[in-house]
């Protein structure tokens, strides 16, 4: 995880809207990028569903929507009419092995769709 990105106000926002300590909300995203980088490396995750990403992140309180939400509104991932859910500036967030994991494929990573409400 990047320096400094444990004190993000968005990671603050996520542990508050889930009712989580921060270091909670620290692991959360720490497992969501290594799945990203594993399985959706163009950013573009929600072409798994909403189940398969609870399950990604070791959620087991409520139902995964509640999960996903919370995402959306700390601004981690976007709604997307293309890709259902990107992650927001993931070719930013992306280590160096995930960049050149996305350069050999010839693909450039997942941008929002000039239309991205649900």
């Amino acid at each position: 995880m990047k320096r400094g990105t444990t004190r993000h106000p968005k990671k603050k926002l996520l542990a508050k809207l889930l009712g989580l300590p921060l270091f909670g909300a620290v692991g959360i995203m720490e497992m969501l990028w290594h799945y990203v980088a594993e399985f959706t490396p163009h950013g573009d995750i929600g072409r798994v569903s909403d189940e398969d990403i609870a399950e990604a992140v070791c959620w087991k309180r409520k139902n995964p929507s509640q999960l996903i939400d919370a995402l959306v509104q700390s601004r981690w991932l976007e709604t997307d009419t293309t890709h259902r859910l990107i992650v927001h500036d993931w070719e930013h967030h992306a280590d160096q092995a995930v960049q050149r994991k996305v350069a050999r494929t010839g693909r450039p990573f997942v941008k929002p769709s000039t239309n991205r409400s649900l």
